[in-house]
């Protein structure tokens, strides 16, 4: 990979900064829909603190793919893989992670952020061609 220019790293930090909003506010407003609870500052930071310890090792691996798909599927399992995590913690019989209704959420929010990857190609790779 050759070096980046100024204007490609400013792309760059800004992706990083506004393709996590994304999941984090369709996560919020999942939860003030169903139940009515107004968390969005814990979220918001426990949502950049695991987008810190997963996201950027992800970027790491986009930064040279460079394609939309591959965006979609890293955004993806980034906003699942805590909660895949944080099941491995915790009871068999009490997470319920592999009923229908939890499975159908964790879908949504797969999809939620495969939206913010999406947003992260478009500011960062939109007019730069991919790489193989």
């Amino acid at each position: 990979m050759d070096a980046m220019n100024r204007c490609e790293i400013l792309r760059l930090v800004f992706a990083i900064i506004i393709s996590p909003l994304v999941p984090i506010i369709g996560f919020c407003v999942a939860m003030w829909t169903n139940n009515g609870s107004n968390w969005f500052p814990i979220t918001l930071l426990f949502g950049y603190l695991f987008f810190f310890l997963f996201g950027l090792p992800t970027i790491g691996i986009l930064l040279k793919k460079r394609s939309a798909i591959s965006c979609f599927v890293g955004g993806g399992s980034v906003t699942i893989a805590p909660i895949l995590l944080l099941s491995l913690f915790s009871l068999p019989s009490s997470n319920g992670l592999f009923d229908g209704k939890m499975l159908f959420k964790l879908g949504l929010l797969f999809v939620a952020g495969g939206v913010g990857g999406i947003v992260f190609w478009v500011i960062a790779f939109l007019s730069v061609k991919p790489t193989l």
